[in-house]
């Protein structure tokens, strides 16, 4: 046996036990997540797996609709089933156990990835430590709806494992079975969230960063060509379109040129925190420097698509993927530097990184404050004996709760804001004056209603039920769409306004209609009524007797 078999040899059981202690200390920092109760969405997906194949909600638009309205995300409503599962033996921590191993398999491919640049378990442990203790992280697991990001991370950085070991040491450029492999892993990630839809232009950069071969770099990534191709075909089957948020403006300047402070700001805090890392990626390695500022573009390029960048938890977890690599980069680059043998210089990293960990869990009760300072579930304990009425923008969960309990049961109506149950009431299907309300009680008077010309906007559907809207210019920001759905005794009504010409719009077995409105001070509203083609009431169809 070698001697740096042997090293290796003996450096397993210290990996282990490093792996074994970050993971406990990992379960303590989340322990105040896992009582939280699944959330909006998450309650909508719970509904579906329970009552829809995984074929029927994975390909046909008129059941996926249910949960992917605005995004393709078919690995989301996998992580729901061990949750579906465990419930009623371990209540509602089961529905994080998906989220808690994904963070351990994040954790587990950055060490990877680290000890194949470095070869050292402390760089490696300081590695995952950094991604592992961070608000992108903690948020995964803390909230539901969001616990596939931890996933689409691994597997995105699973996909760069190739040409990352060929950046950080000499050997030939790698072959058709890791290409494959890395296609894979990309296209995995994928399913769970499609922001790392761009991951093969850093796979490039490595791939030309490390072997100077264009032309190689190309052929590596043409599985990873074929794996997005077929995913956005399929993408564009069940959602129609595009897909994304409607309601939210499109791609500006202003989400780009933020990017980077929002990052920091997410992660550490405050904003010019972010300078640290930026200066001794500089210093450490040009090249690297480059490469984390390709990292932030790729992975920020999507989120101006979709939606304004804000400085808040929910942008931490949106950035996870350039994030992590670019700690990944700052940890492998300090461990490869020459000046690493020097025990000042090691002494002085490990100072930096400890830093760096104590700004990420100053940021941990930011978490804490927005989900276990929440004010409280709008709906009583179920059962429910008389019919309810809820307004308010945690609309889905309460709707789904509802859903979920067996027939008969008293009617519950769902409205996202008033302006909603005020267009309800002038539309005539409004519950009627006097049932119990919850959430939020301001009112909007019943506003009179007026044909909307058919010059500002048309609506048209397909085979597949999906609606079509295309609107006038002028229109743009002045139009709310308020989708009505109907499914036995339970309905809700979602109003957004349109921020965009060109909307494509699944819609599910229970939407029964959709209008177009425009709220004015005025009280008289502009409006026009479409019927969904695809309606059913109930869906599922009750089993015969």
């Amino acid at each position: 046996m070698t001697a740096r078999a042997k090293s290796e040899a003996r450096a397993w059981p210290q990996a282990l036990a490093a792996a074994a202690a970050l993971g406990a200390l990992f379960l303590v920092s989340a322990r105040p997540f896992l009582g939280i109760p699944p959330r909006n969405d998450s309650r909508a997906t719970l509904w579906l797996i329970e009552h829809a194949s995984p074929l029927a909600w994975a390909f046909d638009p008129r059941v996926a609709a249910y949960q992917f309205v605005l995004f393709f995300e078919p690995g989301f409503a996998l992580l729901h089933f061990p949750g579906l599962w465990l419930a009623p033996a371990l209540g509602d921590p089961a529905h994080h156990v998906a989220a808690l191993a994904g963070a351990a398999c994040l954790g587990l491919v950055c060490a990877l990835l680290v000890r194949d640049a470095t070869r050292s378990l402390a760089a490696s442990c300081a590695a995952a430590a950094l991604v592992l203790f961070s608000t992108p992280v903690w948020y995964g697991v803390a909230d539901s709806i969001v616990c596939h990001y931890p996933w689409a991370t691994a597997c995105a950085l699973a996909s760069l494992r190739a040409p990352w070991r060929g950046f950080w040491t000499d050997g030939p450029p790698p072959g058709l079975a890791r290409s494959v492999a890395s296609a894979l892993a990309f296209g995995a990630g994928l399913c769970f969230k499609e922001s790392v839809a761009a991951a093969p232009a850093l796979i490039v950069a490595l791939h030309v960063a490390a072997f100077r071969r264009p032309l190689a770099a190309a052929r590596f990534v043409a599985p990873h060509a074929l794996v997005l191709a077929a995913f956005l075909a399929w993408r564009t089957h069940v959602l129609g379109g595009a897909g994304g948020y409607f309601m939210l403006p499109g791609w500006t300047p202003a989400n780009w040129l933020t990017a980077l402070p929002v990052l920091f700001y997410a992660v550490w805090g405050h904003a010019a925190v972010g300078l640290l890392p930026i200066a001794a990626l500089a210093l450490l390695r040009p090249l690297a420097l480059a490469l984390a500022l390709v990292a932030w573009g790729i992975g920020i390029a999507p989120f101006g698509l979709a939606a304004p960048l804000a400085p808040d938890a929910f942008s931490a977890a949106r950035l996870l993927f350039p994030f992590a690599f670019t700690g990944l980069l700052l940890v492998a680059a300090a461990a490869r530097h020459p000046a690493y043998r020097r025990r000042a210089f090691r002494r002085a990293a490990a100072a930096a990184a400890a830093a760096l960990l104590a700004l990420q869990l100053a940021q941990r009760p930011l978490v804490i404050d927005t989900y276990l300072r929440q004010p409280a579930d709008p709906l009583p304990p179920a059962p429910w004996s008389e019919p309810i009425v809820v307004v308010s923008d945690d609309w889905i969960g309460p709707t789904f709760r509802h859903q979920r309990q067996p027939a008969p049961k008293p009617p519950l109506v769902s409205y996202r804001t008033a302006l909603d149950r005020a267009l309800d009431e002038a539309l005539g299907s409004a519950p009627p004056p006097g049932t119990r309300t919850y959430g939020v009680r301001e009112r909007v008077p019943t506003p009179q209603l007026a044909p909307l010309p058919e010059e500002i906007a048309t609506v048209s559907f397909d085979a597949w039920g999906r609606a079509h809207l295309a609107l006038a210019e002028r229109a743009v920001g002045r139009l709310w769409l308020a989708v009505d759905y109907a499914n036995g005794a339970t309905r809700f009504l979602a109003g957004h306004p349109l921020l965009r010409e060109q909307v494509d719009l699944p819609l599910a077995r229970s939407v029964r209609r959709l209008v177009l409105f425009e709220p004015r001070p005025d009280g008289a509203w502009p409006a026009r009524v479409w019927d969904a083609p695809a309606h059913l009431d109930p869906w599922p169809p009750a089993p015969p007797r």
